[in-house]
């Protein structure tokens, strides 16, 4: 198959794993947010979707896996193109307790199905290239080489084969083995050599295929070298109780015990390899009395060296163990300690012990009326401390809770540059901006419930300014991701305006968190937030934008009804002044002729 034809098959079959139409309509997949059908048509997005679905192939053709980051952010970008802009897909939704936003979500769905392509791909590969290396192996006229093996190389010694050309000696190297050519004792080699053969002068013994290409071979050839001593395993020497050229054996917990097991297993294989001599030394004649009671003996020497290598692994997994144990509690008492990133120094807050019930506690507590106007939400990080952001917010300046900005004044964000500047000025930051959210009421409170949200992550944190003397508490150990997720959450509760105009709580509101205070106060923050509350909240929103879309349809046609009965007024006002202007024309002519009388 040619290259240009099975490009053209695997888009083929992704566009079929995907389950996008390769022509004619291509439905919005909105219908994984919402449920319903959505009947917008995305097939002005074909040349976009056609081109990800390209780079999917090759990132995938390259080694990534449908898990890598570097997938995630192509099926992100396929399903911006394959949802419609209507503002009914424009909510979170939730999977193992993580909210998703609208991309997210529908890409979250293609790498499901994306990974059953993939593993299909994997096969198809796989079977091709199993059919060129069969047709390679047919094709092949190389023959292995003969040698000729006529008797037992039980008592001899051998030569092995190298695994690669090592080339000279430089004259500062001192050779560690014999000499190309030196015997190697019969039992030093990793080869297989005693298995006694029957053969005769003329026999031509074939070697088997672990003989010819395995790395150790007791075939030998011109470059054949002595084969070299056998290696302790990676773990030790990562465990550090094999010496090397540069240092010495390390100490280490437990390596007493481990002493111990490796001595009685080397007693235990020198005492194996001293029967096998003995045994050796005997013939075919030998009486089955001595056969047997090697035999026996060999049997327990086994049965000791099995039961060694149980105890050594067994205190390998104690020691792995006792290490991993002895790590996390040097980490549990560091992070009890300040620590300093960059130029600022971050501490462990007090922390409360019923962290949802404070933040339920925020929410049924009354406002004052100056705590009701509009405001944003800002982030920002420390440039030297990455890992660590800042979550503040700033008022609006008319302190009007009933305010009304417009979309314009709503993105405007000189007030909050305005913030930042004295941040930079006081506490001498070199800050990296990151977002913004407006709040249109009660952005005191909102910034309040997400820092209760996030107390987990909370960080106290000593500015760069040795002057300045404050505690900033307001700094958390997130992502800028976690954070703008906790920031939309209470932004769409601030959509719903849930104070009355004197502070309270208004009454819905105020009954589903007295009813959560006795269910789920026991729940984590963060679990609460974005499984029970956001449950709550999205459907709300929802019909809010639903609520607004009629009003402001409503609204439009009164407008134009509006405007017609006003050009009918117009109409009617000119038709009665032309009216009073005939009625007074013919009042005149009327009095002239009268008058003549």
């Amino acid at each position: 198959m040619t290259e240009k034809n099975s490009s053209t098959t695997k888009l083929d079959s992704l566009y079929e794993a995907l389950e996008i139409p390769q022509k004619g309509e291509i439905p919005c997949v909105g219908h994984l947010l919402i449920g319903d059908e959505c009947p917008a048509d995305q097939k002005d997005q074909r040349e976009n979707i056609e081109s990800i679905l390209h780079d999917i192939i090759y990132t995938i053709e390259n080694g990534y896996t449908a898990g890598s980051d570097e997938v995630k952010d192509l099926l992100e970008d396929l399903a911006k193109q394959l949802v419609c802009t209507d503002m009914v897909h424009d909510h979170l939704s939730f999977y193992r307790r993580t909210a998703y936003g609208k991309h997210e979500w529908v890409a979250l769905d293609l790498g499901k199905r994306l990974r059953g392509w993939g593993e299909k791909l994997g096969e198809k590969d796989s079977d091709e290239d199993d059919e060129k290396v069969t047709v390679s192996a047919k094709n092949s006229n190389v023959l292995r080489p003969k040698l000729t093996r006529e008797t037992p190389m039980i008592n001899e010694s051998a030569c092995v084969t190298p695994t690669k050309q090592r080339g000279r000696p430089s004259c500062n190297s001192r050779p560690s083995t014999p000499r190309t050519g030196q015997g190697v004792d019969a039992f030093d080699s990793l080869s297989v050599l005693g298995d006694a053969l029957p053969s005769s002068p003329e026999s031509f013994i074939s070697p088997g295929v672990s003989e010819v290409f395995s790395p150790v071979s007791t075939a030998s050839t011109p470059m054949s070298i002595p084969d070299s001593e056998i290696r302790l395993s990676r773990y030790r020497y990562s465990r550090g109780e094999e010496e090397s050229p540069t240092r010495g054996r390390r100490s280490s917990k437990g390596n007493d015990l481990l002493d111990g097991v490796e001595s009685s297993r080397r007693a235990t294989n020198k005492g194996s390899a001293s029967t096998l001599s003995r045994t050796s030394k005997y013939d075919n004649n030998s009486t089955p009395t001595k056969k047997k009671s090697y035999r026996n003996e060999n049997e327990q020497l086994d049965q000791g060296s099995q039961l060694s290598d149980q105890d050594s692994d067994n205190q390998r997994q104690i020691d792995d163990e006792e290490e991993l144990e002895e790590q996390s509690e040097i980490k549990d008492k560091n992070a009890l300690f300040p620590l300093k990133v960059g130029n600022m120094v971050f501490d462990l807050p007090r922390e409360g012990r019923y962290p949802l019930t404070n933040l339920l506690e925020r929410l049924q507590k009354s406002l004052h009326e100056k705590s009701l106007s509009s405001g944003w939400v800002y982030c920002f990080a420390e440039r030297t401390a990455p890992g660590y952001l800042k979550i503040g917010y700033t008022q609006y300046d008319d302190n009007n809770s009933n305010a009304m900005l417009s979309l314009e004044e709503q993105n405007d964000a000189a007030q909050v540059m305005k913030r930042l500047r004295m941040w930079e000025r006081e506490c001498k930051h070199n800050i990296d901006y990151k977002f913004i959210f407006y709040m249109p009421y009660a952005v005191q409170a909102m910034e309040g419930l997400i820092h209760r949200t996030l107390h987990e992550r909370n960080r106290t944190a000593h500015c760069p300014n040795p002057d300045c003397k404050k505690v900033h508490r307001e700094w958390f150990e997130i992502s800028e991701m976690e954070a703008r997720r906790a920031v939309e959450v209470w932004q769409q509760y601030s959509e719903l305006k849930p104070y009355t105009k004197k502070g309270q709580l208004k009454s819905s509101w105020h009954d589903r968190t007295r009813d959560d205070f006795k269910l789920y106060s026991h729940l984590p923050v963060e679990e609460w937030v974005y499984e029970r509350w956001v449950k709550v909240i999205v459907p709300a929103v929802v019909e809010r934008e639903k609520r607004i879309s009629e009003l402001q349809r409503k609204q439009t046609q009164l407008a134009e009804r509006r405007e017609e009965v006003e050009e009918r007024k117009n109409e009617l006002e000119l038709e009665i002044n032309d009216l009073k202007i005939e009625e007074k024309r013919i009042q005149q002519e009327l009095a002239e002729l009268q008058g003549q009388h």
